[in-house]
C-alpha cells in the first residue's frame, strides 16, 4: 500500500494569504494524520483563511486519519479559518459516514 502523499499549494488565481489546497493521496493513517496536521499548520502559518482538502486520491483511511480530519476543522476554527472538502474518495466517504462525523454531511 502506498504511503500518504501530501501536496500543499496555493491557487494562482487567489493570493497566497487567503487560500490553500491540500491534496491528500494514498493511506491516511497515523503517519498520514501527522503529515496532514503539519500541512494544515504550515498553511495557517502562511495566513491561509480558506483550506480546501482534496481527498480524492486517498485509498484507505483509519481512525487516526478520521480524527485528523476533525482536528483540521477544529484547528482552522481556532485560527479563524475554514476547511472544506472539495473532493473525496469512496473509502473516505464510507468511513466518515460509518463514523457519523459532521464531515459526513459535507462529502
Amino acid at each position: 500500500m502506498r504511503r500518504t502523499e501530501l501536496h500543499l499549494h496555493h491557487p494562482a488565481e487567489r493570493p497566497i494569504e487567503t487560500s490553500a489546497v491540500l491534496e491528500v493521496g494514498g493511506v491516511l493513517d497515523a503517519v498520514g494524520a501527522y503529515d496532514l496536521r503539519s500541512c494544515v499548520e504550515e498553511a495557517l502559518r502562511a495566513q491561509a483563511h480558506d483550506l480546501l482538502l482534496d481527498l480524492s486520491r486517498v485509498v484507505t483511511v483509519d481512525l487516526d486519519g478520521l480524527v485528523a480530519l476533525d482536528w483540521c476543522v477544529d484547528r482552522a476554527a481556532q485560527a479563524r479559518a475554514r476547511v472544506t472538502c472539495g473532493a473525496c474518495s469512496r473509502p473516505v466517504r464510507v468511513a466518515l459516514r460509518d463514523r457519523g462525523t459532521p464531515w459526513a454531511s459535507v462529502v
